[in-house]
């Protein structure tokens, strides 16, 4: 089986916002786009700037999110997904979600499956990948 993991999980995961996480380690492969990475460190800084975390927990939560991530495929952005983006989608969708949801569909389109599944606890996102084909877990 192959998931495309949304940004909104990972954060999840690292901050413990849910009681029930999916656990991502059922899926043979999991992939999501390079911005997983930009979007989660930022969020990481963030919350140290705002001092929400002090420096021993920052650094903490740094090497946790660096070591799960390099378990995840990541798909650089390229002009074939951006293009993708910036067609009309039936849901509409933030620039960044949009990018995400883009990065699945080219995903698929690759490994040539339906057998893709989107995993967000993003609603609309959900919605949209939903929309688009994909099986949805997490909301």
């Amino acid at each position: 089986m192959i998931a495309y993991l949304d940004s909104s999980v990972m954060l999840a995961n690292l901050f413990d916002e849910r009681k029930e996480m999916v656990h991502l380690d059922v899926y043979g492969q999991i992939f999501s786009s390079r911005l997983l990475q930009t979007e989660c460190f930022r969020v990481l800084i963030r919350r140290f700037i705002e001092k929400k975390l002090d420096e021993e927990t920052y650094a903490r939560m740094k090497a946790m999110l660096a070591k799960a991530i390099s378990g995840i495929n990541l798909i650089q952005i390229d002009e074939s997904i951006l293009k993708i983006s910036e067609t009309p989608l039936p849901v509409g969708l933030a620039t960044l979600d949009s990018i995400h949801l883009s990065s699945a569909i080219r995903l698929k389109e690759q490994v040539k499956t339906d057998d893709v599944f989107f995993i967000t606890y993003d609603e609309k996102l959900g919605k949209a990948a939903k929309v688009m084909g994909f099986g949805v877990l997490g909301i």
